[in-house]
């Protein structure tokens, strides 16, 4: 019983985007490439700086960036209006 396609296991991408130079392991992966993401502008905005993602959760992760930039300067200003 073969649990691993050897494919895989090698590395090679045998999946590649007829547009662009991508390539996939697995073709879910070269069709999602395919439909959301060649060719195609980044729809999803920042809404604090001028960056765009194709997907929510990589602005999700974004925004943290300026959760962590935003809750400093509050603690900051926070203890100089206490001194």
């Amino acid at each position: 019983m073969q649990i691993y396609d050897p494919v895989y296991i090698l590395g090679s991408r045998p999946y590649k985007c007829d547009n662009c130079d991508r390539s996939y392991t697995m073709r879910c992966n070269l069709r999602r490439h395919i439909r959301i993401e060649c060719g195609k502008e980044r729809q999803i905005a920042c809404d604090y700086c001028n960056a765009r993602f194709y997907y929510t959760s990589e602005l999700k992760k974004h925004l943290r960036t300026h959760e962590r930039r935003t809750t400093g300067y509050t603690q900051n200003v926070i203890s100089l209006q206490m001194d």
